[in-house]
């Protein structure tokens, strides 16, 4: 219902009989149904992109690891510098932290910065024929192995 207090109503008639018709769909309880196979297809939909979000997670998680071994760093020294517990790091480099948020991702990043020296190249843990694939094998600092878009 509206209130006008001392003016015209400004909606056109078919404006207010829409409103009209509303109201009395909403009192029925049938103005939001909504049909099962597009509720079906909705809930597929966030299935798929929570699943999508999961694997990006996990190539995350293995990326900084990556990162971690090769500026020479424990997950404890990375769990000591952003002040949590090494299994959290350990879940986050295995791609099982469902809740890291961009600033745990971050402040991991800044750690790795701050304590980091790179390994010499000529190390064992350099040595590239102990991995298949290596992105950050040419990386002097952490910063060079965040993509922006």
């Amino acid at each position: 219902m509206t209130i006008l207090r001392g003016r015209k109503d400004p909606r056109t008639p078919a404006e207010r009989k829409a409103d009209e018709e509303m109201l009395a769909r909403i009192e029925q309880n049938s103005a939001l149904v909504v049909r099962p196979d597009e509720l079906e297809a909705a809930a597929h939909r966030i299935r798929e992109r929570n699943a999508e979000r999961r694997r990006e997670v996990a190539r995350l998680g293995e990326e900084l690891a990556e990162l971690r071994r090769w500026f020479g760093l424990t997950q404890d020294e990375i769990a000591r510098a952003i002040g949590t517990s090494k299994p959290n790091i350990s879940a986050l480099e295995r791609g099982r932290a469902p809740g890291i948020s961009v600033e745990r991702f971050m402040a991991v990043i800044e750690a790795i910065r701050e304590r980091a020296a790179p390994v010499p190249s000529g190390s064992p843990e350099h040595a590239s024929g102990d991995m298949a694939f290596s992105p950050t094998s040419r990386l002097g600092s952490p910063e060079e192995c965040v993509e922006v878009p």
